[in-house]
């Protein structure tokens, strides 16, 4: 991941004047990084450099697999993409049944449960051969490295069974240890890693910015905005184009660009406006936006 040192914010005359009476969000690595600038007039941004694209309603059906239990799990059940409609459960099948049915029937989401032993290979070969994302859930009832342990089995078992048989999923997994979740991290930006630090990280934010708490609940919640990855691809936008072009596009989108991830799949955030960006068939747009 690749962070630019200073943001740069430009506003136009009219934007200016309705922005005194607002106040400003800016996502940079601390207060003293960001900053105006005028180095990108609206009149030189090729604006018909690329034109917006209507992603085609392709009736997929996105298959995401939920494995294990913890005291997020209805939570994280609850806030999963609107898009995703059919949810695999395994190893969680005895807890809050009424719950899960309630969040189903809520969320319109179809909920299956997946009852063959997943330590047998062959099991988990059939279990993942349609799945999209895989959640792999910390058990917070057990030491923090046993525990951890487990969730490294499985996550190298997705990854090997992912490799061999040429399977397209991701994987999100839960680690309580910052020395176990080194243990497992890749450069190949298709999984991620989580851990409890993440909350930490939040809670120091809110403690010394309380007015975020409402920023905090947009973006994480399944209201309202959230991050996303725009495929270059899907949205008509391969090519060379300056940071400037590139955020004039989203915003015609109804998007916030924050950052885009280049072509081998590193992501990269608050770019130059004047920077030349170069989108390949497997970059996206990293945004802010409603879907």
């Amino acid at each position: 991941m690749q962070t630019h040192s200073q943001v740069e914010i430009y506003f136009s005359e009219q934007e200016l004047k309705f922005s005194t009476q607002h106040e400003i969000i800016v996502f940079s690595e601390n207060n003293e990084s960001a900053m105006f600038t005028s180095n990108a007039e609206p009149s030189k941004i090729q604006v018909n450099a690329i034109t917006e694209y209507d992603k085609p309603d392709n009736g997929i059906e996105f298959r995401t697999i939920v494995i294990g239990y913890n005291d997020a799990f209805l939570t994280i059940l609850q806030e999963l993409p609107e898009d995703i409609r059919k949810v695999t459960l395994v190893n969680n099948f005895d807890y809050d049944k009424d719950e899960i049915k309630r969040i189903a029937n809520e969320r319109d989401m179809e909920i299956e449960y997946y009852y063959d032993d997943i330590s047998k290979e062959s099991n988990l070969v059939k279990l993942v051969r349609t799945a999209e994302h895989i959640i792999i859930l910390n058990d917070h009832e057990k030491d923090e490295d046993e525990a951890d342990m487990d969730v490294i089995f499985y996550l190298l078992s997705f990854r090997d069974i992912r490799m061999r048989l040429r399977l397209d999923y991701n994987i999100t997994a839960e680690m309580r240890s910052e020395k176990n979740q080194k243990l497992v991290l890749t450069d190949d930006h298709i999984d991620f890693v989580v851990s409890s630090r993440m909350t930490s990280l939040i809670l120091v934010q809110l403690a010394e910015n309380p007015e975020l708490i409402e920023v905090f609940k947009e973006l994480l919640s399944i209201k309202g905005n959230e991050l996303h990855l725009k495929s270059a691809s899907t949205y008509g936008c391969i090519g060379e184009y300056t940071c400037a072009e590139l955020r004039y596009f989203a915003l015609m989108n109804g998007w916030i660009m924050i950052g885009f991830m280049n072509k081998g799949g590193e992501s990269v955030f608050n770019p130059s406006l004047n920077e030349t960006i170069s989108l390949g068939y497997d970059s996206s747009l990293i945004v802010i936006a409603r879907r």
